[in-house]
Order: structure tokens, then sequence, then C-alpha cells
């Protein structure tokens, strides 16, 4: 039996698909941009945007991250996840930096306050 978890080696060939990816998300002119990667079960899907998370973070003015959705029970339970997912990396990725960090520090504490707020609204 084979094994079903995700790699960064490229055995299905898929670097072409990864490297098109990333001149697409990363293109100026293209954006807002969506991706979406379908496939059967085993087909490689996982293993793609692996490729895809490498290819695009070796360019320093990418940020990347992951997030699995299907950890969470339904819709507001994932969409309360994301948000804060994204929030801590900005933070994350800007606290290595002293005068970006100051200049983004205050816009981040109020998008958690109106992410605390419109969750406020959502459970009361």
């Amino acid at each position: 039996m084979w094994s079903d978890n995700e790699t960064n080696t490229d055995l299905l060939r898929f670097g072409y698909l990864a490297s098109a990816v990333g001149r697409i998300v990363r293109s100026d002119r293209l954006l807002p941009t969506t991706v979406g990667v379908f496939g059967d079960w085993g087909s490689g899907k996982s293993s793609l945007l692996k490729m895809i998370q490498a290819e695009l973070e070796r360019d320093p003015n990418v940020m990347c991250l992951s997030f699995d959705g299907w950890l969470f029970e339904g819709y507001e339970d994932a969409k309360t996840a994301l948000m804060g997912t994204i929030l801590d990396a900005i933070e994350d990725r800007t606290k290595g930096d002293t005068t970006l960090w100051e200049k983004v520090k205050e816009r981040l504490q109020a998008l958690r306050r109106l992410m605390h707020n419109f969750l406020d609204q959502q459970i009361g």
C-alpha cells in the first residue's frame, strides 16, 4: 500500500504547476487572484500545495501561511480561526522588523478589535 502523506519532493512532476502558480500569484497585473486545486483523493493536491508554498516562500515579499479548514466544525468557527491565523502571521512576520512593526502594530490591534466585535455580534 502507498503512503498518503504529502511531500515536497516532486514525484508527480508537478514542478511546472508550482512555478506557474508562483508566477501568477506574484503578478501585480493579475491581482486579485484565486487558484483552485482540484483532483481525486490521492492525486497529489496536498503535495502540489506544499510545492507552491515552497515556491512562494523563496520570495521575501510574499507571506505564505497554511490553514486547514477541515479542522473546524462549522463555517463560523473556520472563518474566525482563519482571520486569527492571518492576523497572527502578519504579527509574527512584522515583529522582526522594528520599523515595520511600529507601522502595523496599531492597524493589527484595530483589526483584532473589529474581529472580536464581529464575533460578539455573531454570538450575541
